[in-house]
């Protein structure tokens, strides 16, 4: 059964409409630690190091994401292993990520996604991200590639995983769109008080 996922390519794809027209050009500007562009109006800026996403920002709007190199996410999977079940592989555990800017797109790439825990991995993981401008001067698209080199399943995707939203239009009025429903994720999910769970010796 696990032969299955062994040297399988995985490809995700997510398109992201933003409410306001802009320019399609790319403009590059390194700075220490991150590399910044500007795909349709979107700022982006990404860890050297991770390649995760520490920083979102449209125009005319506040920064809608901003995460610590330590949180700065993009993709994630879980990849069980027998002696740890809960194992992830992940933008943030990674190092040495290659980020290429060229035309009207940012290329993301991971020879070996680093792990959650130190444990010895039959093999590796690598994976590619291109995230680029559409062609309606608005949204940009991301797409995932995912090559499990491994002899164990990969047995879930998160694409894209971003860590670090803000409700930068307030908890109503931040709104996440999708495929056949809306979400205010900042009320939606909000737990009550009343929902605490707390754990005692009998």
């Amino acid at each position: 059964m696990h032969r299955a996922f062994i040297s399988t390519t995985i490809s995700v794809c997510m398109l992201y409409a933003l409410s306001v027209g802009a320019s399609g050009q790319v403009t590059p500007e390194v700075k220490t630690g991150s590399v910044d562009c500007v795909l349709n109006g979107l700022a982006i800026s990404l860890d050297r190091e991770t390649g995760g996403v520490t920083h979102l920002q449209y125009e005319g709007v506040e920064t809608f994401l901003k995460a610590s190199k330590e949180r700065a996410g993009l993709l994630d999977l879980a990849f069980p292993i027998p002696e740890f079940e809960p194992l992830r592989l992940a933008t943030r555990f990674s190092t040495g990520a290659s980020v290429e800017i060229s035309g009207q797109s940012v290329v993301i790439a991971w020879e070996k996604l680093g792990s959650s825990r130190a444990f010895a991995l039959p093999g590796s993981v690598s994976a590619t991200v291109e995230v680029r401008a559409a062609t309606d001067g608005r949204s940009v698209i991301l797409t995932a590639n995912i090559h499990n080199r491994s002899s164990l399943p990969i047995r879930q995707v998160m694409f894209p995983d971003l860590a670090g939203l803000v409700p930068f239009a307030g908890a109503d009025g931040t709104v996440f769109r999708t495929a056949g429903s809306v979400l205010r994720p900042f009320r939606d999910l909000q737990t009550s008080d009343l929902d605490r769970f707390y754990a005692t010796n009998a």
